[in-house]
C-alpha cells in the first residue's frame, strides 16, 4: 500500500479514472425507499440528491440535511423529509433501456436513455459552491418531446406551495404545526435556454434545467434567495460555477490518497470519501442515518442512531484528512446536553449524561414516548431500574463516563445489598 496525507497529494482519481466511477445497467430498484437507495447520489454536504427511472420518466429527489419535522416524538412524527421531485418525462421511451455513469472525480452523473435507435442524455450535478443544481439534456437520433415538472408530495404535516413567475417554476414545502422547530425550504426552477416546460428536444441541441436550493435555517426569506439566485444566472455563468465545482473536488481529493493492488478495496475506499463529501459539510447538521432523503416516512426517523450506525461513516475521515466532512459529527451530540443531563439525573440518579438510541438534531429525540416498549422513560427502554434496554446508548465522553461510573457504583451497592439479603447466592 502507497499513502500520502497533504495538500500537495496528487489524487489516483487522475489516474486510474477507469475504475473508480460508478455504474448502473438497469435502473434502480430501490428509490424511492425508506431506507438506503441504490441510485446515483450526488451532493454539496448540504443539498443532496439522487436520480430514478420509471416508464419514461426520470425523476431527481431533492433533499437536504437541514430540513426535518422537528418534533420530540417517536413513531414517523420526526425526521428528515424529502424536499420535493424533479421529473424529466420523455415522450416515447416508455419501456426504454436505462444506464447511468458517474464519475467520482467531481460527482458529475450521466443517465442515458434508449430505445429504437434514440438516446437521450442526462447530465446532472450539485455545485460543490453552491446550492444549485443543473441537468443537461441531450437527443441522439430524432426530436424528442420533453416535459420538466417540480413537484412535492403531499402530507398532511406538510405545507406546500407553489408557483411561476418571469418564467421561473418555484415551491415551498414547510413543517410549521405541532413542531418545537419549524423548518422550511425553498426551491426555483427555469430552463436557460427555453420558456416552457414541455420542449421539443432537438438532437445536437441542449436543455439547460438549473435549481436552486435554499432553508430558513439559512436564510429567513428562503424563497426570495432561491429566486435571486436562479435569476442572475445564465448560460455563461454556469461555465464559471462548473469550473469553481471542479476547482472545489480538485481541492478535495488533494487532501491524502492511497494507492493498493486491490482495485476492489481501492473503489471502495474512494466511494466512501466520495460519499461523505457529498452528505457533510452542514456544521449544525450531519446526515441522518440513510444520508439521502427520497420519502418522508425514513425508517428509525431517518435519525442520528447511536449504536454505532451514526459514528461509523465519520471514522475515516480524521486519518484521510478530511477534517470538513468530519466537523457535523458532534453538533447534534453537543445539542442533546441538556437532554442527556435530565435522562442521567431523572432515570439512572447519576452525574453525567445518558442518551436513548436516537436522537436528531438541535436537541431533537426522535425516540420519545416510543410505544413499542412497555417500560419506557421518556425516550429511554428500561428492562428494569438496573439494567438499560440494548437500545439505549451512552455517549462517550467525559459526561458518559461520569454517567457510567456512578452507575456500576450503584450496581455494586445493589448486588451487595441483595447478597446480603439473601436474595441473590
Amino acid at each position: 500500500m502507497f499513502l500520502k496525507w497533504g495538500a500537495q497529494s496528487r489524487s489516483p482519481l487522475n489516474e486510474e479514472k477507469r475504475f473508480l466511477k460508478n455504474i448502473w445497467t438497469k435502473p434502480p430498484t430501490h428509490i424511492p425507499n425508506d431506507v438506503s437507495v441504490d441510485a446515483p447520489l450526488m451532493g454539496n454536504g448540504d443539498v443532496t440528491m439522487s436520480v430514478g427511472f420509471k416508464e419514461d420518466r426520470l425523476r431527481y429527489y431533492l433533499s437536504k440535511n437541514d430540513f426535518w419535522r422537528l418534533r420530540s416524538k417517536a413513531d414517523g412524527l420526526s425526521g428528515p423529509r424529502v424536499i420535493g421531485f424533479v421529473d424529466v418525462s420523455v415522450n416515447g421511451f416508455n419501456g426504454g433501456e436505462f444506464s447511468a455513469e458517474q464519475s467520482l472525480e467531481n460527482g458529475v452523473t450521466s443517465c442515458v436513455l434508449h430505445k429504437d435507435r434514440q438516446n437521450v442524455t442526462a447530465r446532472s450535478w450539485v455545485s460543490a459552491t453552491e446550492n444549485l443544481i443543473f441537468i443537461e439534456l441531450t437527443a441522439v437520433g430524432k426530436a424528442t418531446k420533453v416535459s420538466i415538472r417540480l413537484t412535492a408530495p403531499e402530507h398532511q404535516h406538510a405545507r406546500l406551495k407553489s408557483g411561476k413567475a418571469n418564467n421561473v417554476y418555484w415551491l415551498t414545502r414547510s413543517f410549521v404545526d405541532s413542531v418545537d422547530i419549524s423548518t422550511e425550504v425553498a426551491v426555483a426552477l427555469k430552463t436557460f435556454n427555453h420558456k416552457d416546460s414541455t420542449v421539443l428536444l432537438q438532437p445536437g441541441k441542449k436543455i439547460v434545467i438549473g435549481l436552486s436550493i435554499e432553508s430558513k435555517f439559512k436564510n429567513t426569506k428562503p424563497l426570495d434567495d432561491a429566486f435571486n439566485q436562479i435569476s442572475k444566472l445564465d448560460e455563461r455563468s454556469i461555465a464559471t460555477v462548473m469550473n469553481k465545482h471542479n476547482n472545489w473536488w480538485k481541492r478535495y481529493w488533494s487532501k491524502s490518497n492511497i494507492a493498493v493492488e486491490d482495485p476492489v478495496l481501492m473503489k471502495a475506499y474512494y466511494q466512501g470519501l466520495y460519499t461523505m463529501a457529498a452528505c457533510s459539510r452542514d456544521p449544525k447538521f450531519p446526515p441522518g442515518i440513510f444520508g439521502w432523503t427520497t420519502t418522508d416516512n425514513p425508517a428509525w426517523n431517518g435519525d442520528y442512531h447511536l449504536n454505532y450506525n451514526f459514528q461509523a461513516p465519520f471514522y475515516a475521515l480524521y486519518a484521510a484528512n478530511r477534517l470538513e466532512q468530519g466537523e457535523p459529527h458532534d453538533a447534534p451530540l453537543l445539542d442533546f446536553i441538556p437532554r442527556g443531563e435530565w435522562y442521567a439525573h431523572q432515570i439512572t440518579h447519576t452525574r453525567g449524561i445518558l442518551y436513548p438510541v436516537g436522537i436528531g438534531p438541535l436537541g431533537i429525540e426522535v425516540t420519545r414516548n416510543f410505544p413499542t416498549y412497555e417500560k419506557e422513560a421518556g425516550g429511554l427502554f428500561l428492562d428494569n431500574v438496573l439494567m438499560l434496554h440494548t437500545d439505549c446508548s451512552i455517549w462517550h465522553n467525559s459526561g458518559a463516563a461520569l454517567t457510567m461510573k456512578s452507575m456500576v457504583k450503584r450496581y455494586i451497592l445493589m448486588r451487595w445489598l441483595w447478597l446480603i439479603s439473601g436474595k441473590i447466592t
